[in-house]
């Protein structure tokens, strides 16, 4: 099922006849005056004018010509327009998608392809799954529903009269028309086997059952005059139901769908679209179409949860959605623009990764993108939505990396997108990766030790809960060769080193709960007691192996 694109403003009031069965009364009729010239006579002009010459006698009727064969040169002759054979006039396959025949007419047999020149009695069926757009020579269109056969029944110009005629028979399924509006004692009707639809320019819909027991008609645009015994007029809005035997109603058509949150683009296919659930009328009817003119049904479908799915195109779209009544009624319609850019591909994501926990600080983002790609789009946010908290930085040429500063201990998500110039040069960006999910943990710091000496040395420092550390004393500043290399899971510690006549170095380092490490504290040199050394630098002891100090 079909909405259709129609770009044209309507200023006036545009009407339409929907009538049962039976053909228009003569007297509602467009006349075409014909000024009889010098040896006319009624068989000559209707075999010149009418489509079928035998309708002379209708024309002798409606004139009260009592004599076919005398004419009065100058006179004028009323021929309805109805009757007049015209030029005939063609229509074009602008796009099609899946298996669509041509089953009877001129072209029975040929293989449809867009562009292809389409003439009167050419028979169309699309099969399910299947669509189709054409248009006719005065700019109207007509879309093709998936399991649908339709007639192009009459397709007319009557350029005497500077109007014209069309007739189109609807067989099976469903058809939606965007009419230009028709000149004066123009016809464009759309037949079913329970009605005609007759327009002079709207936006309308026509539907029949695959049992031919019921037709519909839903207006979009314009309005309708539907007659069946009675005229009726059907506004805007509504739309009308008739089944076989029964009076036709008019229904209000269905309010159109909400969405749950607004979407502007869409990065990835297949993506289920967003639509506000309604419990009374669930089936829903949606399409896609080109913003060109005449605009072309790129994708369909008329699931309870429409979901877009490719191969579709980057660039902008219009997005039609409609819900379906019980009556089968398409209702009013939510229109909105999109753009759908699935390209360039995301990068991988390398680090961090889903559930990665990470210091605070500096956070390099790294990922693996494309050697020849023009540059990339980072975002880290609090949000999985990144509607808000949110930080990104571009960055130009092929290397996928972005240090971002995050120094709160949270949870984040980053994701990144490959950027591309456009026609224009402007920087446009392909789809996000998938949000990945990180924490951010407080870094652990390197500790500043106190020390002092009495018996022994003694080192102690700030601590933090759930922290080990790492403490290493040598005698040079590059620790090329510790002395003490200790694992503690305390801030202090009470050491014995070997006093002597050189320097000694500290560094601490610690490590939090996950794992992660801080740099080694600046070294720093020991301020040890003063003793009295040997030749080779050593300490000298006493007899009780302690060191002999220097008195202060």
């Amino acid at each position: 099922m079909f909405f259709l694109s129609h770009t044209r403003s309507i200023r006036t009031l545009l009407l339409a006849t929907l009538m049962a069965s039976s053909p228009m009364t003569m007297a509602s009729d467009a006349m075409h005056a014909y000024t009889v010239q010098a040896n006319d006579n009624l068989y000559q002009i209707a075999a010149k004018l009418l489509n079928r010459p035998s309708d002379w006698q209708t024309v002798a009727k409606l004139n009260a010509i009592a004599n076919p064969n005398l004419l009065q040169p100058g006179s004028t002759v009323q021929i309805p327009v109805r009757l007049m054979r015209g030029a005939p006039q063609t229509a074009q396959i602008l796009y099609l998608r899946g298996e669509v025949k041509i089953i009877a007419g001129p072209n029975k047999g040929k293989n449809p392809v867009v562009g292809q020149t389409l003439r009167e009695g050419d028979t169309i069926a699309a099969s399910a799954g299947a669509w189709l757009g054409l248009g006719l020579q005065d700019g109207s269109q007509m879309y093709v529903s998936p399991n649908s056969q339709f007639k192009l029944q009459r397709l007319r110009s009557i350029p005497q009269a500077q109007t014209q005629q069309t007739e189109l028979t609807l067989k099976r399924g469903r058809a939606d028309f965007a009419v230009q509006p028709q000149p004066a004692g123009a016809r464009f009707e759309v037949k079913t086997p329970l009605a005609v639809t007759g327009v002079r320019g709207t936006r309308f819909g026509v539907a029949l059952n695959e049992q031919s027991k019921q037709t519909l008609t839903d207006l979009v645009e314009g309005k309708v005059v539907f007659t069946a015994g009675q005229e009726t007029a059907l506004e805007a809005g509504n739309g009308i139901v008739m089944a076989r035997g029964q009076a036709a109603q008019i229904q209000a058509l269905p309010a159109a769908p909400e969405w749950q949150h607004p979407i502007q683009r869409i990065d990835k296919l297949p993506y289920t679209l967003p639509l506000q659930y309604n419990a009374t009328n669930p089936r829903l009817l949606a399409q896609l179409e080109t913003t060109s003119n005449p605009s072309q049904i790129v994708w369909l479908s008329n699931d309870a949860q429409p979901t877009l799915n490719g191969p579709i195109a980057d660039g902008h779209y219009l997005l039609r959605v409609r819900t379906i009544s019980a009556e089968g009624l398409a209702g009013k319609e939510l229109l909105t623009p999109i753009q759908i850019k699935t390209s360039p591909a995301a990068p991988l994501i390398q680090a961090p990764l889903q559930a990665a926990l990470v210091p605070s600080g500096k956070v390099p983002l790294i990922c693996a993108g494309e050697d020849d790609a023009k540059g990339y789009l980072f975002q880290t946010s609090t949000q999985i939505d990144f509607g808000s908290n949110t930080q990104e930085e571009m960055i130009e040429g092929a290397r996928c990396r972005w240090d971002s500063q995050l120094d709160t201990p949270q949870q984040y998500f980053w994701r990144v997108a490959t950027l591309e110039h456009d026609a224009q040069g402007d920087w446009q960006r392909g789809p996000f990766s998938a949000a990945t999910a990180f924490t951010v943990v407080k870094a652990p710091s390197s500790p500043e030790a106190k020390v002092s000496y009495g018996e022994h040395l003694r080192v102690q420092w700030a601590g933090e809960a759930l922290t080990t550390y790492q403490l290493q004393i040598a005698r040079d500043r590059e620790f090329s060769a510790p002395v003490l290399d200790l694992q503690l899971t305390e801030p202090e510690a009470t050491l014995a080193i070997p006093l002597g006549c050189f320097d000694y170095f500290i560094r601490i380092k610690s490590t939090n709960q996950y794992g992660m490490s801080s740099e080694f504290s600046k070294p720093r040199r020991l301020n040890t007691p003063a003793v009295l050394c040997s030749s080779n630098g050593s300490g000298l002891v006493d007899g009780h192996g302690k060191p002999l100090r220097i008195a202060d």
